[in-house]
Formats: structure tokens, C-alpha cells, sequence
């Protein structure tokens, strides 16, 4: 009976542990006299939308950078489907703010460049990338030049060639900030909707209160640097979600929180 009872435990905190895309453990990382971060610990799960929500400058880029292989921790671990991947690049896709996309390029060949660099032929690529464009709504826009495009869209065909790079786990570093007020509620609309379709699992990085908890499952409230975690919300708040969500209660409960730990 016992043996039973222990098998059943041991096979549920395996699927538990499986489940686990991204762990991060006692992360603290310094530049020369800048203490940037002080200890933080995290986990992105399968499928799962994790927001990171923190005060300008407090570390926030510097854990994606870490996170992403780009920089090494002074102490700490990054395990990435149970691996460790300190120092290791090429494992998850990395979106910055900035769109990126080469000014002299159509926007197919922008969305291109990921899975030429993974050595696909530029015709294979071509032919794999537009498969996509509908479902980012670029359909249409394969021979344009960024400078064609709204701020909306370009973001989009970014998040298009960010997803070309690793499809399971995606790292957004405030994808929306430069956008217009009007244009970031859109785009978090549009972010929901295709995340839904694309299966993957993304960590995002946001100064928004209101923008963290209406994409999230979870929220990490990051310190002032040197950074900590102060409190993590889980989003108990059904799927799928639309604009109705920003008066509910439940919503504006989870936001007083958040803006009284914050301010």
C-alpha cells in the first residue's frame, strides 16, 4: 500500500518537474561597483505566459541576458529542460524592445534570417517562413520594407522572426514600450490570440502593471537593484481572456496588490 502511495507521489513530482521548460536558481550577478542582482529564482513551465515586473533598471535585461546565455552569473544556475545553460546561447528565442529588422531587407527576408543562420537554404527558409504570415497577420506584406510597415506590424514580423528561432520558449523584453498607447492594447490582444496558436512558452518583461496581469499566468515583482523577487502572483483568471477582463475585480484586486508593493 505505502509502495503505492510513494510510486504515485514519485510519478507526480516527475510530470511536475518535466513540465519545467526554464528554471532559474539564486541567480546574483555585479558589474564592477553595480550590484545589479542580488538573488532570484524563477521557473517558466510548458505553455505557460510568465511575466517579469520590476522598476527601470533594476535588472530585469541583465536576468534575460543571463537567462539567454549572453552573460554568466557570479552565482547561480540556469537550467533549461533540465540542463544547465550558463553561458550556453542558441537555446531560446530573445526579442528586445527595438523590432531589429534590417532597414535594407523585405520583411520575408528579415523573417528569414534565423533559420538561414540554422542553415537552411534561402529558398527552404522562404518557404517555411510564409507558411507563418497569415497567422501573424503579414499575409500580403512579404515584399514590403520595414520602413512600409506601422510600428505594429513591424513589432509583429519581429515576434514572427523571433519564433523562427525556437519555437517552445520565447524571451520578450518589452515588446510594446514603444508603441502608442492604443496600438499596445491591440498588440496585447493580437500577443494572446497567436500565443494561443503557436504552443510556445514566453517570459516578458514589462514595466505595465495592467499589461502583466492581463497576458499572465504568473508575475515575478522584482525589487529595486540590486534585485530580488518580492512577491509572486499566480493569475487565477480564465482564458481566454478580452478587454471585459480590465474592470473585473478580480483584475483590479490583483493591480492594488501589485501597485502597493511596487510604489
Amino acid at each position: 500500500m505505502y509502495s503505492l502511495i510513494l510510486k504515485g507521489i514519485k510519478n507526480t513530482a516527475l510530470k511536475t518537474k518535466d513540465n519545467i521548460l526554464i528554471e532559474v536558481k539564486n541567480i546574483k550577478k555585479s558589474f564592477t561597483n553595480l550590484h545589479t542582482i542580488e538573488d532570484i529564482s524563477l521557473t517558466l513551465e510548458k505553455n505557460q505566459f510568465v511575466s517579469i515586473l520590476g522598476p527601470s533598471g533594476c535588472g530585469k535585461s541583465t536576468l534575460f541576458d543571463i537567462i539567454a546565455g549572453l552573460e554568466k552569473p557570479d552565482r547561480g544556475f540556469v537550467f533549461i529542460g533540465g540542463h544547465q545553460f550558463n553561458g550556453r546561447t542558441g537555446r531560446v528565442s530573445y526579442m528586445h524592445q527595438k523590432d531589429l529588422l534590417f532597414p535594407w531587407s523585405t520583411i520575408l527576408d528579415n523573417v528569414c534570417v534565423p533559420l538561414i543562420l540554422k542553415g537552411l537554404r534561402r529558398k527552404d527558409a522562404a518557404i517555411k517562413a510564409k507558411k507563418h504570415f497569415p497567422a501573424f497577420g503579414l499575409e500580403g506584406f512579404e515584399k514590403s520594407y520595414p520602413s512600409q510597415l506601422s510600428g505594429g506590424m513591424r513589432q509583429r514580423a519581429a515576434l514572427l522572426r523571433t519564433y523562427l528561432f525556437a519555437e517552445d520558449i520565447m524571451l520578450l523584453d518589452e515588446p510594446f514600450g514603444s508603441l502608442d498607447a492604443i496600438t499596445r492594447k491591440k498588440m496585447q490582444m493580437w500577443l494572446l490570440k497567436i500565443w494561443e496558436k503557436i504552443n510556445a512558452s514566453i517570459l516578458f518583461i514589462t514595466h505595465d502593471i495592467e499589461e502583466a496581469i492581463f497576458l499572465s499566468d504568473r508575475i515575478y515583482v522584482l525589487s529595486e537593484r540590486p534585485a530580488i523577487v518580492k512577491k509572486t502572483f499566480d493569475i487565477d483568471i480564465k482564458r481566454p481572456r478580452d478587454s471585459s477582463m480590465l474592470t473585473s475585480s478580480a483584475f483590479n484586486n490583483i493591480k492594488k496588490q501589485i501597485f502597493e508593493l511596487l510604489y
